[in-house]
């Protein structure tokens, strides 16, 4: 605040908790999400799921529908989106503007191979067994 008006007191504004606590522990959150999803195997699990699971585990009320589709978007979905930045899932069934939901699995350590991984796995193979 100094730098755009030394007179106003540094203070003014009000302090901002970036992390509110609303769901427990710090890292509480993505890390009930993570192991959901890691629970859920190669088929994965969509994400309207995922959030109950998520929401029930962490003893998250939703009374309302608004209230569930707040809590998908701006919590579960959130947190999935940055673990797919990271490398750690991916969308297995994306949902563009219909009523499915997008499901979506682990890719972090551990994980089962993608569909691609596993066609180029029997290309080689198929490559490998022509040559000799």
């Amino acid at each position: 605040m100094a730098a755009i008006d030394p007179a106003v007191a540094p203070d003014a504004a009000g302090t901002v908790n970036a992390w509110a606590g609303k769901y427990g522990e710090r890292g509480a959150v993505k890390a009930c999400v993570l192991s959901h999803l890691r629970s859920a195997g190669i088929s994965g699990i969509d994400v309207s799921t995922l959030a109950l699971q998520v929401a029930a585990a962490l003893g998250v009320a939703l009374p309302t529908k608004k209230d569930f589709s707040l809590f998908r978007r701006d919590t579960v979905h959130a947190v999935l989106k940055r673990a797919k930045a990271d490398g750690l899932t991916e969308v297995l069934v994306a949902a563009r503007g219909g009523h499915t939901p997008q499901v979506w699995r682990w890719r972090g350590p551990n994980a089962a191979p993608s569909l691609a991984e596993l066609q180029d796995l029997r290309e080689a193979l198929e490559l490998a067994n022509k040559g000799g």
